[in-house]
């Protein structure tokens, strides 16, 4: 198995940690921390972020993991 997670600083469901901490224990996994987002991807309207801004990201290091695992 080969996990990838992306989530929000900001997650209604489990935090940073939690997320972090089962990561560990999965062989392969990986965590990745989308700051400014919330667990479905919307920023806060504090942020100076937007939307399209943590899609993007959340793509790319999902690219970049799938790349690191066809080596």
């Amino acid at each position: 198995w080969a996990v990838v997670t992306c989530a929000g600083w900001h997650p209604n469901f489990a935090s940073p940690e939690n997320l972090r901490s089962a990561a560990s224990e999965i062989q392969n996994a990986m965590d990745h921390e989308l700051e400014g987002a919330d667990h479905s991807l919307a920023v806060l309207k504090s942020s100076s972020r937007t939307r399209e801004d943590v899609r993007e990201e959340a793509v790319d290091v999902m690219i970049e993991w799938l790349e690191g695992k066809s080596k």
